[in-house]
């Protein structure tokens, strides 16, 4: 009913679609529509946003990079001011650029600025949904897993792998 929940995988298992879809269910299936903000943690090819209609999102003032340069100054306030809404169905979003001008700035976003933003936005909402990249030594990776109230590990069958080792078997 409430928490934070990464979801996190080694290969491109369909992460990010799930965590959207989860997030739309969320927001229109239940009841009480409970707050559902998105942290897209993969901060190198952030997709979360490019799913959702660009003409119903509003856009953010700062963003990931932004909110997260002084932790003694990170509150709800400041994040509100990194969060795109989507307007047709009230999720949100942390805005977790894509750009030639951030990707500078990639290597800015370590553990103790993704435990603070956990936190914060842990008070702020209902359902947190993280979304992690697929690297799993990456902090953005296991900072999310230690900060959680679960984790769901995605799978992805390798058929061609075991094809072959039946193969070679016989």
């Amino acid at each position: 009913r409430k928490g934070v929940f990464a979801f996190i995988a080694t290969s491109s298992s369909g992460k990010t679609s799930l965590v959207v879809n989860l997030a739309n269910i969320l927001r229109n299936l239940e009841k009480d529509k409970p707050s559902v903000c998105i942290l897209d943690l993969n901060l190198a090819l952030p997709a979360a946003y490019y799913m959702f209609d660009k003409d119903d999102l509003t856009k953010a003032k700062r963003d990931i990079y932004d909110i997260t340069q002084d932790l003694n100054y990170l509150n709800a306030e400041l994040v509100m001011d990194a969060i795109i809404v989507n307007n047709k169905n009230g999720i949100h979003l942390v805005n977790t650029p894509t750009s030639a001008e951030t990707v500078h700035k990639i290597n800015t976003i370590k553990a103790p600025q993704i435990e603070k933003l956990i936190v914060t936005l842990r008070e702020m909402y209902d359902i947190v949904l993280i979304d992690t990249p697929n690297n799993p030594t990456a902090e953005t990776v296991w900072t999310p897993i230690q900060y959680a109230d679960k984790n769901f590990l995605l799978l992805e069958p390798n058929f061609i792998v075991r094809d072959i080792e039946i193969f070679n078997e016989k």
